[in-house]
């Protein structure tokens, strides 16, 4: 069965921590950490060992992927895994110094009030659940990251309460926020449209990346745990949980499909090779998108979808190129080749605008390149009519005279833009907003202390890394 909820941990930000946990890879600092050390020690802090089966065992809790695997020894993947796996037991260690503990009770409150997994208003475990399978996460791992994560940021706090805010910080946030701006700007989605992907370029993409289009093909027999199968009985009983638990425990000691089938007198049924992109085309596609997940062969495993337990193994799978025409593959090499055109034109127009700082560069640009350059005044953040708000932010930032290549964070939208005039509005000490931006300033300058604190660290604690040892874990995979 999967953990209980009362072993839950918490996040201010789950989602935020998915991203961390798939790319757990915080830099601590390289250097000269790398050193020395015992036969089954990969590192040690002060007296502190980090023994080899402990690393390892980290490493498998991160599920890599199989091209991460593949290319282990020719990068520094796991020198990266072992870093991020140093700053956490340092993190640890203040942790502990400074008596942080959180309760179940609270990590428990925590996840059933966040909304990722809600359904009809309330925390639903089977969202939960799904959350799990969805990102291919195990339980303790997430919950693990969530309980670190929250260690920190009470670590954060602790390091931050007291400290007073001088004023001109609480109205440089308001400023970044309430202000009026004229501006004038290009939108550069006409000029990268004009942009035209060539077929040999195209073809080279494909050919360099031909791996990364990999579709893999797996067929599955599974049984029902019905009530009425197991125990003749429509609904479920006491009598039917003990058998699922039971069963549950014939697997954990390796008891295969089969057995399982023949004991309880079972009907075994078949799939016959599906892939993710054929799975929602079926009508039982969220449990097919379950046991998708099963990756070894002959292993069974138990699964709860909708209320029903199923029983499933995977019996055999195949790995299939996908051909350069098909839509799918075309699809991500276009939108690549894209990302990378906006990416490289970006760097030049950014350079340009460096070396020829003045008012006439935007209108010499929209002429040399048949653009439109528009005025537009923006009345605050939240006049969002032109520019996403993450945009209006970093025009905010920008002083009256400046040019300025602004995009948001995945090139989908890209300006140049010259601000010529910029009005703040009167900032209030007696406005009920004053806190909030006296929260945000503190919350920045905290930041700014954890940076620092967070430096000092390597200097507090002497860190021994073996080499030997390292090596020896990267060339066993």
């Amino acid at each position: 069965m999967l953990s209980s909820i009362g072993k839950l941990s918490k996040s201010i930000l789950i989602k935020v921590l998915v991203a961390i946990i798939i790319l757990p890879f915080i830099f601590w600092g390289m250097g000269d950490v790398f050193r020395g050390g015992n036969q089954n020690v990969v590192a040690t802090i002060d007296s502190k060992k980090i023994s080899s089966k402990e690393f390892v065992e980290h490493v498998n809790r991160i599920s890599l992927n199989k091209e991460q695997i593949k290319n282990i020894k020719d990068t520094d993947l796991i020198e990266k895994i072992l870093s991020d796996y140093i700053g956490r037991k340092l993190i640890e260690l203040e942790v502990k110094d400074f008596n942080i503990t959180i309760s179940d009770k609270t990590l428990r409150e925590i996840i059933v009030n966040d909304e990722t997994f809600f359904k009809d208003g309330k925390f639903s475990r089977l969202k939960y659940e799904e959350f799990l399978i969805k990102n291919n996460l195990s339980a303790p791992l997430f919950e693990d990251n969530i309980l670190q994560q929250e260690k920190k940021r009470q670590l954060l706090s602790y390091l931050s309460d007291g400290a007073k805010i001088p004023e001109y910080l609480t109205k440089y946030e308001f400023n970044k926020e309430n202000q009026t701006k004229k501006i004038k700007y290009i939108d550069l989605k006409n000029y990268y449209a004009k942009k035209k992907i060539k077929e040999d370029e195209f073809k080279k993409t494909y050919e360099l990346n031909k791996n990364a289009f990999n579709e893999e093909f797996k067929s599955f027999q599974y049984i029902e745990l019905s009530p009425e199968a197991l125990i003749g009985k429509k609904e479920a009983d006491e009598q039917y949980f003990k058998l699922i638990d039971k069963i549950e425990n014939n697997i954990l000691d390796g008891s295969t499909l089969k057995i399982i089938s023949e004991e309880n007198n079972l009907k075994i049924n078949k799939i016959e090779e599906i892939s993710l992109s054929t799975i929602d085309k079926k009508k039982s596609s969220d449990l097919l998108k379950n046991f998708f997940v099963i990756s070894e062969e002959g292993k069974s495993r138990l699964f709860k979808v909708e209320n029903k337990y199923y029983v499933a193994e995977l019996s055999k799978k195949r790995i299939e190129i996908k051909n350069i025409d098909n839509p799918e593959v075309r699809e991500a090499i276009t939108e690549q080749l894209k990302f990378m055109t906006k990416f490289k034109e970006n760097n030049e127009i950014a350079k340009k605008i460096n070396q020829n700082q003045n008012v006439n560069f935007i209108e010499s640009f929209a002429q040399k390149n048949n653009l439109e350059v528009k005025e537009l005044l923006i009345l605050g953040l939240n006049d969002n009519k032109k520019f996403k708000t993450n945009v209006i932010r970093r025009i905010f930032e920008t002083k009256d005279g400046e040019t300025h290549l602004i995009s948001d964070n995945t090139f989908s939208d890209n300006f140049i833009i010259l601000t010529e005039k910029t009005n703040l509005k009167k900032f209030d000490k007696n406005s009920p907003k004053y806190i909030e931006y006296s929260t945000k300033a503190k919350l920045n300058f905290a930041q700014n202390i954890y940076g620092a604190y967070d430096r000092s660290l390597n200097s507090k604690y002497q860190i021994k890394v073996n080499e030997g040892v390292l090596n020896r874990i990267k060339n066993s995979f």
